[in-house]
Formats: structure tokens, C-alpha cells, sequence
């Protein structure tokens, strides 16, 4: 919690973040999500996003972050030990960003069984 110097000479420090966060879940499909990221040198950053489940498999998400006014929005799909993540987001000064991800489960719960205690 204190802000590390990186060098006496240059007076440099070494960045210092600290974040908190929040779910809240109304119910099953929907997910609130919000983060406060302090870092010690700049102004704190609000981040808040919303998902919402569409099926087991199938995902929307939105959120923005207060610091830049940058507002995004995305989905997700799974199929079988994949899962697909398409974004993009709106930064006022940079313009439209997209981002891409492929992920892969390497075991789903269904397939891991409890030890039995006999």
C-alpha cells in the first residue's frame, strides 16, 4: 500500500494499483459487475459492465469505463471445450477497437465425477 521507488537518482516510482470489485447477481441470466482501480498517481476509474445469459452457451455483454467515457459491448458462445469472445469498444479520442478470443476448457464440470468414499 505504499508507492515503491524504482530509483533513488531519477526519483522514480514504480506503479501502484489497487482494485475492488462487485458482482451482483439477480438472477441466474443476469450478471451486474462494477470496479473501482485506484492507482496512487492518477484520479480512480469506475468500470461496469452487465451480462446477460441468452441460453447455457450463449452470452451479451456490455459495460463502460468512467474515466475515458469508453462504452463497449460483446457476446460469447460455447461449443464443446470452446469458448468464442467477440468485443468491440468505443474510446472518444482513438475510435472503434476490436477484440478477439478463442478459449479452451480443459475439463467441464460435468465431466469431472466426485471421488466416491466407499
Amino acid at each position: 500500500l505504499n508507492q515503491a521507488k524504482g530509483s533513488e537518482y531519477q526519483d522514480e516510482n514504480i506503479p501502484t494499483i489497487v482494485r475492488a470489485g462487485l458482482a451482483f447477481l439477480p438472477n441466474p441470466k443476469v450478471k451486474i459487475m462494477t470496479e473501482v482501480q485506484k492507482d496512487l498517481s492518477q484520479n480512480a476509474v469506475i468500470k461496469a459492465g452487465l451480462e446477460y445469459e441468452f441460453t447455457e452457451k450463449v452470452w451479451a455483454r456490455t459495460g463502460f469505463v468512467s474515466q475515458t467515457n469508453q462504452v463497449c459491448g460483446g457476446i460469447g458462445v460455447e461449443w464443446r471445450n470452446l469458448v468464442f469472445d467477440y468485443a468491440i469498444s468505443r474510446h472518444p479520442n482513438l475510435g472503434w477497437t476490436n477484440s478477439i478470443g478463442i478459449n479452451y476448457i480443459f475439463a467441464s464440470k460435468s465431466t469431472v465425477e466426485p471421488k466416491s468414499t466407499n
